[in-house]
């Protein structure tokens, strides 16, 4: 493995997993989603999200998924860079 599964590359793993089967997820908390998100951010690091993101490869609706979340809850991010500016991603309704 090219990373460490150290807490702060699980939690992000975790929750591109979760984001990725999101529109799966019948009768969803999005109270007990909201505090996964505020355990999950709390580890958020871009640089570590580009080296999980250069072996994993998420697909871009996931990433303009983590993208809206962090930039809503004004987390830093540069996730601009995996996306296009010409394409309209699809994002669920998670408030």
């Amino acid at each position: 493995m090219p990373f460490d599964f150290d807490p702060s590359t699980s939690s992000i793993i975790q929750l591109m997993d979760v984001l990725r089967g999101f529109h799966k997820i019948f009768n969803i908390d999005l109270n007990r989603f909201h505090i996964f998100l505020d355990q999950t951010l709390q580890l958020y690091d871009h640089t570590l999200f580009d080296n999980i993101y250069s072996y994993m490869k998420y697909p871009k609706h996931v990433i303009a998924f983590l993208k809206t979340i962090l930039d809503d809850l004004g987390v830093d991010n540069v996730l601009d860079k995996y996306l296009s500016t010409r394409s309209i991603y699809k994002v669920p309704d998670w408030k």
